[in-house]
């Protein structure tokens, strides 16, 4: 017989005769029998391996939530005028700009030459173009184009040529277009303080007719060189509606004063002062010289004042 206790094992043998007479008991200790260890899922190497594995995991997971999210944002974000419409949207609901803004540009109902989102937008402007665009309108009759160009001629008070003869304008650009000369020629030529007009000047750019040189002007443009476009039916609608009596003084009331740059001379000489804009003005270096003055001053000037001033 064997008994089994606290994982250790004994044999018990009973002894006797034939007879059935029982003597002693012997019990015989046995071998203690070790119990083999299973190998853990969990050792070093394992716990390694399957921290680097979810370490791959979470970088796949965020990388396809940054490509989602781009896509998304380049499929749903709007582009162009779809841009502006959500600008203007905004603004719209915007308790500031409802008295400014005229809610039918917000929804592109746009004059026929109206850019999309640039240009005075107010419930004003938009009015008076309604009242004139009745008396300037909209139109290709070529009657009415031939009388704006008429007027746009007779604007035209003087006219110049170049003083190196007629310039030579061919369907493309020439090389060497357009042509260049020394500053000291064109200055004694025509001294920039004497305003007596000059009928021959350095011109070396190309005049263009909108309605015969078109083809011409397209491919200076796609050339990227100067030149300059005249009877163009857009530019001759604004000619004539510039030219009413009453318009400009109804745009630019004398109520309301415009930013001018004042002079005391004929010279308006470019300059900045570093740091103004930044408003680093303590900053080394930025501060003008000892003495310095700017050129010219930035002041508020009504339209009517400025047009007796410039009518001189």
């Amino acid at each position: 017989m064997q008994r089994r206790t606290n994982g250790s094992s004994a044999t018990t043998t009973k002894t006797g005769d034939s007879n059935g007479n029982h003597g002693g008991v012997s019990t015989l200790p046995m071998k203690r029998v070790r119990r083999k260890k299973k190998k853990s899922l969990y050792s070093s190497s394992a716990l390694i391996e399957f921290n680097e594995i979810n370490t791959l995991l979470f970088i796949i997971f965020v990388l396809t939530l940054i490509i989602v999210g781009l896509l998304f944002v380049f499929f749903t974000s709007p582009s162009g005028e779809g841009q502006a419409d959500a600008r203007r949207n905004r603004q719209r609901t915007n308790p500031k700009f409802m008295d400014h803004f005229d809610a039918a540009s917000y929804k592109g109902e746009r004059r026929g030459d109206e850019m999309h989102d640039i240009g005075d937008k107010s419930m004003k402007y938009r009015k008076l173009r309604e009242e004139f665009d009745v008396i300037v309108p909209l139109t290709e009759d070529a009657s009415v184009l031939e009388a704006r160009k008429e007027l746009a001629a007779k604007l035209r008070k003087r006219s110049y040529k170049s003083i190196m003869g007629e310039v030579e304008c061919p369907l493309y650009p020439p090389e060497g277009y357009p042509k260049a000369w020394n500053i000291l020629d064109i200055i004694s030529n025509w001294n920039p303080d004497d305003t007596t007009p000059h009928e021959a000047i350095y011109q070396g750019i190309c005049v263009f007719d909108f309605d015969t040189e078109y083809d011409k002007a397209i491919n200076y443009r796609n050339a990227e060189v100067p030149y300059v476009v005249r009877n163009d039916p857009q530019v001759l609608r604004t000619v004539e509606r510039w030219n009413l009596p009453d318009y400009l003084p109804r745009l630019l009331p004398a109520n309301e004063p415009h930013r001018a740059e004042y002079s005391t001379n004929n010279h308006f000489m470019y300059w900045m002062q570093k740091g103004i804009r930044r408003k680093k003005k303590n900053k080394p270096g930025n501060n003008p010289p000892k003495g310095w003055k700017a050129p010219t001053e930035m002041i508020r000037m009504s339209y009517p004042d400025w047009l007796q001033k410039a009518s001189v």
